[in-house]
């Protein structure tokens, strides 16, 4: 319920609106409803003036995420070789659930699993088998979205891209940073958009340590508009141009695609644009 200042306003009347309906909706006394799983924006606004205030609201689904899981693997087919998992609608945001732990914890295969033109390669010497309990199941969680915090001044690709991998069981997950044994093969298939104004041949990509705001290079293959790289844990990364400081050490080019560097040199050329106009001025009156 909102409340109006002051208290004695003539007209109290508010409008309800939600930012996405698919989400969760609200009616005309504010009243939120949940529809489907993910974040919204809850807005009310004054009829008198048109004053807003807003609010964000999370909506779980039974899973307690965000995100309903669409993909399960029920069953693995192939315990010691190739499992290719096909996401039924890719997205920026996927989520994938290996339920059958037993074959996991007795092969030594691996998983390809294909987000529209992504791969991601994930052996079954990844997981900890101490972690895979009676009842526990492994999601997998890939997000590519922008973030302009992270690569704020970086010459580089917009888009973040975050890898997660969680052991279920019961209520309890189990984040998995580090893995026990081996790498995940990540390939990424980025458009001419993605890529534009970019040194191709100069790109690489980086980890993004969250607790020290640092960037670790990946060992890294490019290959046209296919981005790989192999890593040894699940995080953020980018992909950038790299540059070398004075130490010999291998971080994220800074500048040319930077909007507040590019907004600095605008402003230094209309400065001196103005400089040479004043001066030119003063030249004609001195005449």
């Amino acid at each position: 319920k909102a409340s109006i200042s002051p208290a004695d306003a003539t007209n109290k009347d508010v409008t309800w609106t939600s930012s996405d309906e698919k989400i969760a909706k609200v009616d005309a006394n504010g009243k939120v409803i949940a529809v489907g799983a993910g974040k919204v924006t809850i807005t009310v606004t004054t009829k008198d003036g048109g004053f807003k205030a807003t609010c964000e609201v999370i909506v779980k689904d039974d899973n307690g995420t965000t995100n309903p899981i669409e993909n399960i693997v029920e069953k693995v087919e192939n315990p010691n070789g190739k499992n290719e998992v096909v996401i039924k609608n890719p997205s920026n945001e996927i989520r994938l659930e290996i339920k059958d732990i037993e074959s996991i914890k007795a092969g030594n295969g691996y998983f390809e699993i294909k987000n529209g033109e992504n791969t991601i390669v994930l052996p079954f010497s990844l997981i900890d088998k101490d972690l895979l309990k009676e009842g526990s199941s492994i999601i997998f969680e890939m997000k590519a979205n922008e973030d302009a915090t992270i690569m704020a001044g970086i010459k580089g690709v917009k888009k973040v891209f975050e890898f997660n991998l969680f052991v279920k069981t019961g209520d309890n997950l189990v984040k998995i940073h580090n893995f026990k044994n081996g790498v995940a093969t990540v390939t990424l298939k980025l458009t001419d958009e993605d890529l534009k104004g970019l040194n191709r041949g100069n790109l690489t990509v980086f980890y993004y340590n969250e607790e020290t705001k640092t960037f670790e290079q990946m060992e890294t293959t490019i290959n046209g508009n296919e981005v790989t790289f192999k890593t040894s844990h699940f995080s953020k990364f980018i992909i950038a141009e790299k540059v070398n400081n004075e130490n010999g050490v291998t971080l994220p080019a800074t500048g040319g695609n930077n909007p507040i560097y590019l907004i600095i040199i605008g402003m230094i050329i209309v400065g001196a644009g103005a400089f040479m106009l004043l001066n030119k001025k003063k030249k004609e009156e001195n005449k």
